[in-house]
């Protein structure tokens, strides 16, 4: 698929001061991509329905975008994603990195989309306005990643300061979080800033 890349680990080399941001964003494009971004924020409750990563690339000479898309966990031009896609929130860590959980995670570029686990969510979200603390999401599939999960997965294993900020993450299984969930964890967490600032 054209502006997709999936070639592995090679393109997400980390280079000196090569920040990576996490961002949240809504859905802009067609008719199909609207009507699943509002179904998402009308369970989620929230603003944005989407989860990625964001970084310069020296190799490349652009922004990317990585992150679980329709065609599975995929680097995307930052050009290509905002023709779908409004970024509402963009953060990056104040200390430590986010690489460190990409290179953990990197066997998961090119492995396609969780759509199960997605549907999934409809249960999880309903459960939650329930009042059920913990619940399951009993279709998820558990060798591949919808975008809120694969960003979890990710920050769990960040070299990020140890202030309880993984631990909660920790505490809800990725497969049930959502972007607006994750969204919240780390606008509450005191590790990362604001950094919509610094698109181009």
């Amino acid at each position: 698929m054209r502006g997709y890349m999936t070639s592995g680990e090679s393109a997400v080399r980390e280079r000196p001061n090569n920040t990576l941001y996490i961002g949240f964003s809504r859905s802009t494009g067609g008719p199909l991509r609207r009507a699943l971004g509002w179904l998402i924020r009308t369970f989620t409750g929230g603003r944005v329905n989407h989860a990625f990563f964001l970084y310069r690339d020296a190799y490349l000479s652009t922004w990317m975008t990585l992150g679980a898309n329709v065609s599975g966990v995929t680097l995307v031009p930052l050009r290509e994603f905002r023709q779908t896609r409004e970024i509402v929130h963009l953060w990056k860590p104040v200390v430590g990195s986010l690489w460190d959980g990409v290179r953990a995670l990197h066997d998961e570029i090119g492995v396609g989309y969780n759509f199960s686990g997605l549907v999934g969510m409809a249960g999880v979200e309903l459960l939650r306005r329930l009042g059920v603390k913990r619940p399951v999401n009993w279709l998820d599939d558990p060798h591949r990643l919808f975008c809120s999960e694969y960003c979890a997965q990710v920050l769990i294993r960040a070299a990020l300061p140890d202030v309880g900020f993984r631990a909660r993450l920790r505490r809800v299984p990725p497969a049930t979080i959502d972007p607006t969930m994750l969204d919240a964890l780390i606008a509450e967490s005191g590790i990362f800033a604001p950094a919509l600032g610094d698109l181009p």
